[in-house]
């Protein structure tokens, strides 16, 4: 993209693409990633740092072979490090690794040398590619006729991997809220109320994740529990989670995160070892041991007739727009509902 016009209005009129030439718009939405070339940089729209809530501004990347493609691990680990995290997620041919940190207490270098370190022995040769980002939203992500999606309208690091949901809930909102050629500002003003929802959601909840660790071995984690800022809604809530567990009603929205999975949060860090919850149910211990091992049977049931993490990404591994014959053979355990012939182009139409 070479150049953007705008009209008397401010509204993007034009876009002059570098190999296609000048195009007239409607509407354009903003996929430019960190540059924000067109809602940003031409509109003018600023960007609300989370750098106050969240310490990580780095990635360093790197992409591993399988030790064994006939083992391949069926979750994605994240792994603490000793200024920020590393994440490990198994593909198909190979798995893609990283190390997500804060430049204020390490540098690029020794945090390529800690990620490699790691990995010793799988990543011969290997040299981390390290990718600055910006941890925030940006103030509108809807202004006059663009629309930022994407990195363009904002990031939050990926903790708990939610970029690609936060981008496909946005093109759902966009699609519900487009409006005329007027662009009536109410269809814009909801949209980006409900944004600015979503952000500040995923934040809230990837914060306490740091906020509720107990690491005393490094500054950074020191950092991260101590001195970074809770939205003001977050630190009502942990006052009163101190005496009832967490519900949906305590939240300001529940698009990804609802009272069930703060409940699991603090469980899991220890927030309830020393308080007496007001609401709490009294179990008599047989009935809470017989509980446990109810679930445990079910759940050694179900691993039983789990089949391998290679064979179940062999079975569901389609790519959109080649021919069946070319899919790989689907394994006998998946019911014929799943043997999908994707259409090389869109049916024609039956003449009546």
């Amino acid at each position: 993209m070479d150049s953007i016009a705008l009209d008397e209005k401010g509204f993007v009129k034009s876009l002059n693409l570098r190999e296609h030439g000048e195009h007239t718009i409607d509407l354009v939405v903003d996929c430019t990633g960190f540059r924000g070339s067109i809602l940003q940089k031409t509109l003018g729209e600023p960007f609300i740092s989370y750098a106050d809530h969240l310490l990580n501004d780095r990635a360093a990347v790197i992409q591993i072979p399988h030790n064994d493609v006939t083992r391949i691990s069926p979750a994605t680990r994240a792994t603490g490090f000793s200024a920020g995290w590393n994440f490990n997620i198994p593909l198909t041919s190979r798995v893609g690794t990283g190390y997500i940190y804060s430049s204020r207490f390490i540098s690029d270098e020794d945090a390529a040398d800690e990620l490699l370190r790691h990995y010793a022995g799988q990543v011969k040769g290997a040299e981390p590619r390290v990718i600055p980002i910006q941890t925030g939203r940006v103030r509108n992500a809807w202004v006059k006729n663009c629309v930022a999606l994407g990195l363009a309208g904002g990031f939050i690091e990926p903790l708990e991997s939610t970029a690609i949901f936060m981008t496909d809930l946005a093109v759902r909102w966009l699609r519900r809220f487009m409006p005329t050629r007027d662009f009536e500002p109410e269809f814009t003003t909801a949209f980006n109320r409900q944004v600015h929802r979503l952000y500040d959601e995923v934040r809230d909840l990837v914060q306490l994740h740091y906020h509720l660790n107990n690491r005393q071995d490094s500054k950074y984690w020191r950092a991260a529990r101590e001195e970074l800022k809770l939205s003001d809604r977050l630190q009502e809530n942990l006052s009163i989670w101190r005496t009832r567990s967490p519900e949906d009603l305590d939240l300001a929205s529940t698009f990804l995160f609802g009272g069930p999975v703060y409940d699991l949060l603090l469980i899991s860090k220890g927030y309830y070892s020393d308080a007496h919850l007001a609401n709490a149910h009294h179990l008599k211990r047989s009935v809470y041991d017989r509980y446990r091992q109810a679930i445990r049977a079910a759940r050694a049931n179900q691993l039983r007739k789990l089949v391998p993490q290679s064979e179940f990404l062999r079975g569901n591994h389609f790519v959109w727009g080649e021919r069946a014959s070319r899919h790989p053979p689907i394994p006998a355990f998946f019911p014929a509902a799943t043997k999908i012939k994707l259409p090389l182009h869109p049916p024609k139409p039956k003449k009546n």
